[in-house]
């Protein structure tokens, strides 16, 4: 019998605080991409990252769901704008992310405060 040789790992769900902490660190290394790439500001509500944890609801998939839910859901609506604002030749100097009626919304802003739309 094989099972004599191997050793077995128990793998535990991630806990309220674990989500919390991954999705920060995964959320700061883009506010660190945004400031490199565009010189601009970003932040996010607390909101996004409590959908972020409402929608890791598979045990299974631990972690990597929540780069599904960055990669696929919030990063699209942020750089579609950053497209559309490069090609009207605009600038930004902040970008605020929140979650607001089922959709992650971004408001742009310029140097003064004034928002970008």
């Amino acid at each position: 019998m094989l099972l004599g040789r191997l050793s077995i790992i128990p793998c535990y769900p991630l806990g309220r605080e674990s989500l919390l902490r991954i999705i920060t660190l995964k959320l700061l290394k883009e506010v660190s991409r945004v400031k490199e790439r565009y010189g601009a500001d970003f932040t996010y509500t607390g909101a996004v990252s409590e959908e972020i944890i409402g929608r890791c609801n598979n045990i299974a998939s631990g972690a990597r769901l929540i780069d599904n839910i960055i990669n696929n859901d919030l990063l699209p609506a942020v750089s579609t704008r950053f497209l559309i604002l490069a090609l009207e030749g605009r600038t930004f100097s902040a970008v605020r992310c929140d979650f607001k009626d089922g959709a992650f919304v971004c408001e742009f802003t310029d140097g003064e405060g004034q928002s970008v739309s």
